[in-house]
């Protein structure tokens, strides 16, 4: 551990004492803005993709809401949900393995199971939030193939002094609390955030359980389903000059849950006294110059997360501690209407388990390069990118994608993209060891291509404003990692699944305003067949539709939300022998402003009072309401 640190720290220190060097030679004057190395990707090469922002009205209407309601309500992300406490996202099919989420420009998905759990995540710690459709391994690496969550950290320069303290109560024991802090100057900006999140999840539930002798009515109190998640955040931007700054950012976040029975386990009378305790831990550096044409950036991330899963009546324990590091360098160049890109990035890896033998570690380099034009006398824009990596010494297949978008009569889009994704194993996809089940070392990495093409059209008439869009895509995924029985009935992991995905996406929005009175009408489906081509199966937990759709009225310091999802049907187990039921949930939030700095939060959560699951053998609360108050200085 001692030698990993020091050589992260070498690393990152060796590459900006030569890059500050460099910035000794100052070129034109230049007025530095909030920028990053994920938004500099993602605005200028990152071209032909459909995307959604994440509404940051619709956050703070719910300043106690995690990433898995958020998402849930207002992106077209499958957000698997297992029972009360524990979620994974999912784009376009394929799974959370093959959806990263990105905070800041680092991925920060577990490297044993490749998971993040977004009911861990309080929504109002980030500023940005972006759902991105489609894989661009290229841009972001290893299992950017799905579509991916981007969170930001944006924080403006000549900040005043701002405080704000939110609390809420709710159903099922639900208590939560939040502080955020910012503050700066022209030549430091900075927050604070924290917040504190308990639940009890006791709630009630009609559920039919399905098993090989029968379906069987339960009707039953959710129990050993208490959740308790605090955390806090850090984010700084020093101003250096007029072209170069650094930011610091820090975040800790500790979850201690109880694991609910699963249907299977309340019919068969099991013992459930199973809990979870995860924490997650990372700082973070980067150092930026930025002249007219030229900027580099030079970055460094530390990251930790730990698992400690306990069953006492099973006389079951389980323990992970992983710890990894991110070091980055990149530059741009700008010539005229072109736009050049490349950098290096090295990771390096360990992971230490009791079902493993002994520690493991794995060394990750990888060389990356874009460019892109973009002609504004025909609002035409293009893009090429190509990745190169190595691991432990072993060359990867390399990555590309290229994507072109043309804009007519300042209205209409046409835009797509095709690329070449890759996701590498897993810590446990390797090693993973117990009595009947046993990792791999011999995997290759996934290898699949992705193609999408679409239209979006926007106008503003008046006080009177809409937009709409559609995309279709395709993707071909193979050398797909799964568990397998072999003869001997043991399990273990292998390259054996092929995946095609095929669907479309489309959105619909509407505003209108007149005085204060402002009223918005927003709506998105998908669509999907999504099939292991070996087999011809369907893939499991994998809905063939999705419906989002949400009205938003406004009045004065008045603001009245209604928000509906729609997710059809999908097969629970690969032979597609079961399936989970299609599900309706409705949500009615209202916030209002009660005086100079004060708000009042109200939010009715399956209004309709709907028995339904997302994930086979894990019933979802019926109706539930929490009652929020926030008071800003």
């Amino acid at each position: 551990m001692r030698t990993f640190l020091s050589l992260t720290a070498a690393l990152f220190l060796s590459i900006l004492c030569g890059l500050n060097g460099y910035a000794g030679v100052r070129d034109t004057n230049h007025q530095i803005n909030e920028i990053s190395v994920v938004g500099e990707r993602f605005r200028n090469f990152n071209t032909g993709h459909f995307y959604t922002t994440i509404d940051t009205l619709a956050v703070k209407m719910q300043p106690s809401a995690n990433l898995s309601e958020l998402l849930s309500q207002l992106s077209l992300l499958q957000v698997n949900t297992y029972g009360a406490g524990s979620s994974g996202i999912s784009a376009r099919g394929t799974g959370d393995k093959r959806t990263p989420v990105i905070w800041n420009g680092f991925n920060i998905q577990s490297i044993v199971s490749a998971g993040c759990d977004v009911a861990q995540l309080p929504g109002y710690f980030f500023e940005d939030m972006k759902v991105q459709m489609g894989g661009s391994s290229a841009l972001f690496g290893s299992g950017a193939a799905g579509g991916m969550l981007f969170l930001n950290n944006k924080l403006p320069f000549n900040l005043k002094p701002h405080f704000e303290i939110n609390t809420s109560t709710g159903s099922f024991g639900t208590f939560a609390s939040g502080a955020k802090a910012t503050f700066g100057n022209s030549f430091y900006s900075g927050s604070l955030k924290a917040f504190y999140q308990t639940a009890d999840n006791d709630f009630p539930y009609k559920a039919t359980y399905v098993a090989t002798s029968g379906n069987k009515l339960i009707d039953t109190t959710q129990t050993n389903a208490r959740a308790k998640t605090y955390g806090i955040m850090l984010n700084n931007i020093f101003r250096i000059n007029e072209s170069q700054q650094i930011k610091l950012n820090g975040w800790y976040n500790d979850n201690d849950k109880n694991i609910a029975p699963t249907l299977s386990d309340v019919a068969k009378k099991k013992t459930t006294d199973a809990n979870q305790h995860d924490k997650f831990a990372t700082g973070s550096v980067e150092w930026s110059y930025q002249s007219n044409k030229f900027s580099l950036w030079a970055r460094s991330g530390l990251f930790y997360n730990s698992l400690d899963y306990q069953k006492p009546s099973a006389s079951t324990s389980s323990f992970s501690k992983a710890t990894w590091s991110v070091n980055e360098v990149e530059g741009t160049v700008a010539l005229g209407d072109v736009k050049l890109n490349a950098g290096l990035n090295e990771t390096m890896e360990f992971c230490k388990a009791n079902s493993f033998t002994g520690s493991k570690e794995r060394y990750r380099s990888a060389i990356f390069t874009s460019v892109t034009h973009n002609i504004p006398q025909i609002q035409l824009k293009y893009s090429l990118s190509g990745r190169g990596e190595i691991i432990n010494g072993n060359t990867i297949p390399l990555t590309y994608s290229t994507g072109i978008e043309k804009l007519f009569f300042n209205s209409l889009a046409i835009k797509g993209n095709i690329a070449k994704n890759y996701r590498v194993p897993t810590f446990n996809d390797l090693y993973y060891k117990s009595a009947t089940q046993y990792g791999n070392p011999d995997l290759k990495p996934e290898t699949g291509m992705n193609y999408e093409a679409g239209a979006e059209y926007s106008k503003t008439l008046g006080s009177t404003s809409f937009s709409l869009g559609m995309n279709g895509f395709y993707s071909d995924m193979k050398d797909w990692m799964n568990w397998v029985q072999l003869e001997n009935k043991d399990y273990t992991v292998q390259n054996i699944d092929k995946a095609k995905i095929k669907g479309i996406e489309s959105y619909a929005s509407a505003g209108y305003s007149v005085g204060k009175f402002n009223i918005r009408l927003n709506g998105m489906f998908t669509r999907m067949d999504a099939k292991d081509s070996r087999t011809g199966k369907f893939l499991s937990n994998v809905p063939k539709n999705k419906t989002v759709s949400s009205i938003n009225l406004k009045y004065k310091q008045s603001v009245l939300m209604y928000q509906h999802t729609w997710v059809g049907q999908r097969y629970s187990n690969t032979t597609n022998t079961q399936s989970v039921g299609a599900y309706s949930i409705g949500n009615l939030t209202f916030s209002q402003s009660v005086f100079v700095g004060g708000t009042i939060n109200f939010g009715l959560y399956n209004m309709w009072n709907k028995n339904y699951m997302v994930i086979q053998n894990y019933s979802m609360p019926g109706r539930n309401f929490r009652l929020g108050f926030t008071l800003l200085y």
